[in-house]
């Protein structure tokens, strides 16, 4: 089985939603610190965080919906950056997504070179149940992210997807300032049908 990390809530009593951090590079992933960091915010939310290395998304899940831990009716994925892009070819059967200042669909060569995922997913298979929720960082550092993120919620829009976009006129890239923090872990609860209440205290288990 793929190394996989939970971070479950300490006074869990059965299956939880659970929010799937998704790596679209090699290597350990679960063992970054912004990974870890964002793992904790979400477990400390009310719900499981799952955070993988070196594993094909589509093996994880499987793992993940087949976990004792989780509700597999109840999953929601969360990407940063260049692990966007991937999250995006992954959303059937997901309840959300969180997709902070990414790279959508139209990867180019700027983009492209620094080896962000490009599963070569079309704007049409996205499907149109999945509410997505999209932060934007006005004083992003990296060329080309912004404009894929305005043209993606702009044909998103013309197709009446359900897709919330936040924008920071002020934040940089990878920007966690409480506000952003809070609207994300905002949007991920409020889309998991039952109520998540949120632990006082934090813990996480390796599977």
């Amino acid at each position: 089985m793929a190394e996989m990390d939970l971070y479950v809530p300490p006074d869990a009593t059965g299956p939880l939603p659970a929010v799937v951090i998704v790596a679209g590079y090699p290597g350990r992933f679960n063992t970054l610190e912004p990974v870890i960091a964002w793992a904790k915010r979400i477990q400390a939310s009310g719900m499981i965080a799952v955070a993988y290395g070196d594993c094909e998304l589509p093996a994880m899940l499987e793992q993940v919906r087949a976990h004792a831990r989780i509700d597999a009716n109840r999953l929601a994925l969360f990407a940063i950056s260049g692990n966007v892009a991937l999250a995006l070819s992954a959303l059937r059967g997901m309840r959300c997504a969180a997709l902070l200042y990414g790279c959508m669909l139209d990867l180019d060569e700027r983009t492209t070179s620094f080896g962000f995922a490009d599963p070569r997913t079309r704007f049409e298979d996205i499907p149109r149940d999945v509410p997505l929720l999209l932060v934007r960082a006005g004083r992003d550092q990296f060329a080309g992210i912004n404009e894929s993120i305005d043209r993606f919620v702009a044909n998103s829009l013309a197709h009446n997807l359900p897709v919330t976009l936040i924008n920071h006129p002020e934040a940089a890239h990878g920007d966690t300032t409480a506000e952003v923090v809070r609207q994300t872990l905002d949007f991920l609860r409020s889309h998991f049908s039952e109520s998540v209440a949120a632990p006082s205290t934090s813990s996480s288990a390796r599977s």
